[in-house]
């Protein structure tokens, strides 16, 4: 199926890129998408979120998102990671440190540039 990403808690007037694919095999989601803005609040100190997954990912954890992502405006490349929020239907994305493979800090909109666009996939459980 189709689905439409959407950057979470910030204001977007003007998306260039906004897609996404998906197929799901009994529990399991899989889903792939691009989502692109070239207007948004850069003022904004949120988390980035790419939201709008086509199901809702469990609430265990056990179902975390498991994604590849390309920040390929915006963000430096500092090992970013999407990581799903069990019971719901978006991912934050977040800083790794190479050396502890921890999560050190979300990367923000007001942090990214004018530009900012992320290729992904990934999979996830669902209830």
């Amino acid at each position: 199926g189709t689905w439409t990403p959407a950057f979470q808690n910030v204001s977007v007037t003007t998306y260039d890129q906004q897609f996404g694919y998906y197929t799901k095999i009994g529990r399991k989601v899989f889903f792939e998408g691009i989502c692109s803005a070239t207007n948004y609040n850069t003022g904004d100190s949120s988390a980035i979120g790419i939201g709008g997954l086509p199901y809702t990912i469990s609430n265990t954890t056990e179902a975390y998102a498991i994604t590849s992502l390309y920040p390929e405006k915006g963000v430096n490349h500092d090992v970013p990671k999407a990581i799903g929020m069990t019971g719901n239907t978006y991912m934050l994305i977040a800083k790794f440190d190479e050396g502890t493979g921890q999560n050190t800090s979300w990367y923000t909109y007001s942090g990214s540039g004018s530009h900012l666009r992320f290729r992904f996939s990934g999979h996830y459980m669902i209830s």
